[in-house]
C-alpha cells in the first residue's frame, strides 16, 4: 500500500504542477511504467503489469503523439485524456452511463474531460475479452480431460 501512496503522490505533483507540462513524452513514459511496476509489485497475480512496464510507459504517450498528428482525432479525444475534478464538485451522484450523466448535468462540458468513462468502458471491455478468453481456455482444459481419459 505505501508504494502505491508513493506513485499517487508522484502523479498528483506531476499532475498540479506548473513544470508538469514540460515533462512531455518522458514524463508520461515515467508514469506509465513505474506505476505499473509498484502495482505488480503490490498485487499478486499482477504479472502482466510487471511483465509489460515497458508497454505501459509507451503507450502512456498515445493522446500526445498519435492523437495530436491529425487534428480530427485530436478534437474528438482530447477530452477523453482527462478529467478536471473541479468542474464536478457540485455533482451528487455519478452515472457510469456518459450521456444519461451529460444529460443529467448539462452545465458540466466537454472542458471539464471524460477520461472518467473512457477508462470505465476501456475497463469494461477488458472483463469481456478476459471473460471470453478464461471460457475458452476452460473450455480447451475440458476438451483435453476428456481426449487424455483413460478409456
Amino acid at each position: 500500500m505505501k508504494k502505491l501512496k508513493s506513485v499517487a503522490v508522484v502523479i498528483l505533483v506531476c499532475l498540479f504542477s506548473i513544470n508538469a507540462f514540460a515533462w512531455g513524452k518522458r514524463g508520461h513514459e515515467i508514469v506509465g511504467s513505474l506505476s505499473a511496476q509498484l502495482l505488480a509489485e503490490e498485487h499478486r497475480g499482477a504479472e502482466f503489469l510487471k511483465n509489460h512496464t515497458f508497454d505501459m510507459g509507451y503507450y502512456n504517450n498515445v493522446p500526445d503523439i498519435i492523437w495530436k498528428s491529425d487534428p480530427e482525432t485530436y478534437k474528438k479525444e482530447f477530452f477523453q485524456h482527462f478529467i478536471d475534478m473541479e468542474e464536478f464538485e457540485n455533482v451528487k451522484e455519478w452515472s457510469s452511463d456518459k450521456a444519461a450523466f451529460f444529460k443529467n448535468h448539462p452545465e458540466i462540458t466537454d472542458k471539464a474531460g471524460k477520461s472518467w468513462w473512457r477508462i470505465q468502458g476501456l475497463n469494461n471491455e477488458l472483463e469481456k475479452i478476459t471473460a471470453k478468453l478464461l471460457n475458452q481456455k476452460i473450455s480447451s482444459s475440458a476438451k483435453s480431460a476428456v481426449n487424455t481419459s483413460p478409456k
